[in-house]
């Protein structure tokens, strides 16, 4: 299955819930595709001390599991040198700047005060706001093996592998990565001529 570059904006946050893990809770947030993209659900991993203002992410590195955790924090709500889901979600630096607020303001970080200050900021405030983002082939965890490092296997579903603001110059970048894909495992999922 090729990697394909979409661009789409959020259309809904449903309901959000405990992680069977209970180690985080999970926030389902559906991107609508523009034009011939994949339209799919996403889920937003966060636990509710990460939108304490006191958080600090490096904490996490003492922690048991600390390093898993903290790229857990990273790709779900700031990354460190990438857009993070609900920074490529927002769309924007200030976007993402002004959800970050929405969020560190909130009196309690419950799910359901948190889902509906993502659900105000995504469908109301935000709302329309596009951003590209990449689905390339999934994965799941199928086993361990004897040294017990992860084993996966590839599943005939997409997920998003990473995220962009919607710019001419993002744009570019995505129409060069196809161009250099030769043998199509990288495609353009959006009309080429709106940008």
């Amino acid at each position: 299955m090729p990697s394909l570059a979409c661009i789409g904006e959020v259309s809904e946050v449903p309901e959000g819930k405990l992680s069977s893990t209970e180690m985080y809770i999970v926030q389902p947030v559906k991107i609508r595709a523009a034009g011939p993209g994949r339209s799919l659900k996403i889920n937003v991993l966060y636990r509710p001390e990460w939108l304490d203002r006191d958080f600090d992410p490096n904490s996490l590195n003492d922690a048991e599991g600390g390093s898993k955790v903290l790229a857990v924090y990273r790709r779900n709500i700031a990354g460190k040198g990438t857009i993070s889901t609900l920074k490529g979600l927002s769309g924007s630096d200030v976007a993402f700047g002004q959800l970050a607020e929405n969020l560190l303001s909130l009196t309690a970080q419950s799910i359901t005060s948190v889902e509906n200050a993502l659900r105000e900021f995504f469908t109301v405030t935000n709302e329309g706001t596009q951003f590209i983002y990449v689905l390339k082939q999934g994965k799941q965890k199928v086993g361990e093996d004897e040294n017990g490092k992860t084993i996966y296997e590839l599943t005939s579903n997409y997920e998003v592998s990473e995220f962009h603001f919607l710019n001419q110059e993002n744009v570019k970048k995505m129409k060069a990565r196809a161009n250099r894909s030769q043998d199509g495992s990288f495609r353009l999922a959006f009309d080429q001529d709106e940008f």
